[in-house]
């Protein structure tokens, strides 16, 4: 993010860079993704084993009060409910 907006300001905020290494046109967006992308496979990559993603759920089904069936109808507008 903070690559994108420093390519967006150092050529007054126009869509298109000339990029001094590849010596191409590119549009800044697409920079920008392509960094962002590269960026967010490396830290996933390096810091994924130190994540909590074998962590097993203990969430129960009657965690979620929403889903509690009443067995009534559903309010109208014309019960009064806005």
């Amino acid at each position: 993010m903070v690559a994108g907006t420093w390519i967006a300001v150092s050529q007054d905020y126009t869509p298109v860079w000339d990029t001094p290494v590849v010596g191409a046109t590119v549009y800044t967006g697409l920079v920008a993704l392509a960094l962002n992308l590269a960026v967010a496979t490396v830290l996933s990559v390096v810091l994924g084993p130190r994540g909590r993603g074998d962590v097993v759920d203990e969430t129960a089904p009657e965690d979620y009060d929403e889903l509690h069936e009443t067995h009534e109808p559903a309010p109208t507008i014309s019960a009064g409910v806005a």
